[in-house]
Order: C-alpha cells, then sequence, then structure tokens
C-alpha cells in the first residue's frame, strides 16, 4: 500500500515519529505499509510499556542488540527524520532527495534510536537495519547517506546495521530471552517462581550434572515441580541476570554448568559484540 500525499503531508506536519517516552509514536506502523519480510509488534515495558513496529527480522535482532545492553535506556522505532532538513541536505551533497510520487518528497526514517547511560552522559544512536547480504540499490545508497548525515547533524551516532537476522545464536537466545526478561521488568514473582529458581540454582551450581538441561531436568524431579517450572526459571535467571554465561552459545540448555556464573546483580554479560 503505497502512502498518498495528502497522507505524506499528514505525517510531515504531525509529531509522530518524534519526542521522548510514552509521548513518542512511530513514524509509521506494521499495518500502514507492505513489507517483503515477517513483521513485528509488541510490547516492551522496559521502556514505558510502548509498542514497537519493526519490519523485518533484521530490525528485531538489532532491537534485541539494544535492549539488552545494561546501559540501555530507551528504543525508539520509526524515527523521523524532519523532510525540510533532508531536504536541505540533498541540496547541499548535490543529489536527489528520494520521493513518493513526482515533486513529492519521500520522509525519510530511521530503523532505531538506542539512548544509552554511561556514567550519567547520555549518548543516542541512530541505527539503519538491513539483513546481511541484501542488494542495495542506487536510492538505498541515497537515502542511508541522508540519514546518516542528518543524524550527525543532529550531534548523534549514526551505524549502519547489517545481520542475519533471527538465525544467528545470539539473537535466537536473546528473543527466546526477552518474554521472560519483560516479565521481570512487569510483575513480582511468585512463591513459587522463587522456589523454582532456587531449586535450579542448587542443580546447576552443585548438581555435577553435564549440561544446563540434565540440572532442570533433576530439579523438577528432586524438588517435584510442576511440568515447564524448571525450563521457565532457568529463562527467568538468565533474562533477570542472576546467572550470566556467554550468549553466543548455540544452545544454553546443552551448555555445562561450569559455563555459567552466578551474579545477583550482574550488571554486564559475556557477550562479545557481533553488531561490531
Amino acid at each position: 500500500m503505497k502512502s498518498t500525499r495528502r497522507e505524506i503531508e499528514r505525517r510531515a506536519e504531525s509529531r509522530r515519529g518524534e519526542g521522548w517516552g510514552m509521548e513518542f509514536e512511530p513514524l509509521i506502523r506494521v499495518h500502514e505499509i507492505s513489507s517483503l519480510g515477517r513483521v513485528h509488534r509488541f510490547v516492551c515495558t522496559k521502556f514505558d510499556g510502548r509498542q514497537f513496529n519493526l519490519f523485518s527480522d533484521a530490525e528485531l535482532a538489532a532491537f534485541l542488540y539494544y535492549w539488552w545492553q545494561p546501559d540501555t535506556v530507551e528504543i525508539y522505532d520509526q524515527v523521523k527524520c524532519k523532510r525540510d532538513a533532508t531536504i536541505d541536505i540533498a541540496k547541499r551533497l548535490g543529489i536527489r532527495h528520494p520521493e513518493v510520487t513526482r515533486g513529492c518528497p519521500s520522509i525519510l526514517s530511521t530503523d532505531l534510536l538506542a539512548v544509552s547511560d554511561v556514567g550519567g552522559r547520555y549518548t543516542e544512536r541512530a541505527v539503519s537495519v538491513k539483513r546481511y547480504g541484501s542488494p542495495l540499490r542506487d536510492m538505498d545508497r541515497i537515502n542511508l547517506l541522508l540519514q546518516k548525515t542528518y543524524h550527525e547533524e543532529c550531534g548523534r551516532e549514526w551505524r549502519f546495521s547489517e545481520n542475519i537476522g533471527l538465525n544467528s545464536n545470539w539473537a535466537s537466545n536473546l528473543r527466546w530471552l526477552f518474554p521472560y526478561a519483560d516479565r521481570a521488568d512487569r510483575d513480582e514473582f511468585t512463591v513459587g517462581e522463587i522456589a523454582a529458581e532456587d531449586a535450579v540454582l542448587t542443580e546447576l551450581l552443585g548438581g555435577g550434572h553435564r549440561t544446563a538441561f540434565e540440572a532442570c531436568h533433576q530439579a523438577s524431579r528432586r524438588f517435584n515441580l510442576r511440568p515447564g517450572a524448571a525450563a521457565g526459571a532457568f529463562r527467568m535467571l538468565l533474562a533477570s541476570r542472576v546467572i550470566v554465561t556467554d550468549i553466543n552459545a548455540p544452545s544454553l540448555l546443552r551448555l555445562p554448568p561450569l559455563a555459567f556464573h552466578c551474579c545477583r546483580r550482574a550488571d554486564t554479560l559475556n557477550f562479545v559484540s557481533p553488531m561490531g
């Protein structure tokens, strides 16, 4: 579905794609425009319970990467580049601004804007995402150049992120942990959930098992946990960083107990950055 000129003008004049916190609304939502890939729409409690609109698995992977970083305090999706500014940049660079229809310049948007807090110093990083190996057309390159220049002139870092979507180990693992981390941000744990976590920790750190899977299985048998409680407790322990390990591992459940470190107030994860 192509946007009409009237719709483009309406978005240019609106506050969509701008602002901070709960006042922020993405410039475009997944139901408003067609996409060739799989789209994702979900709520994230960590970021004010706002709804996110991501147009590919590659965008979701990039979101999960920044969401997982301990110093990330905000992420915004489909952030508007003000049209007057990108038109001016195109003129200065001597390139043709992308158009929706002839004579109607497009409103450019950047996939993600991650805000980090390192020692009280806030940093904004705009992220344009493409799937690794996808061909870039000339218009794509122009679009990226305009976004890069726009954000750098706004005082932000700009990054071009290429990834293979949810096919990497780290992205698959983070997607597996996301619902549990979101639950930890949203709700208090029940007595039964806390007991299940203690049971899994007991077996994982002192049971002499070959894998985390075996530790969870033994915790279920030894402490008479309800079906699925041990596996859920294991995911919650990782999601809330009570235990930490290498998130790049092919299967977290198949890791040996020695691969996990118990850290009740862990601030970092043994995570070699795949995003550069």
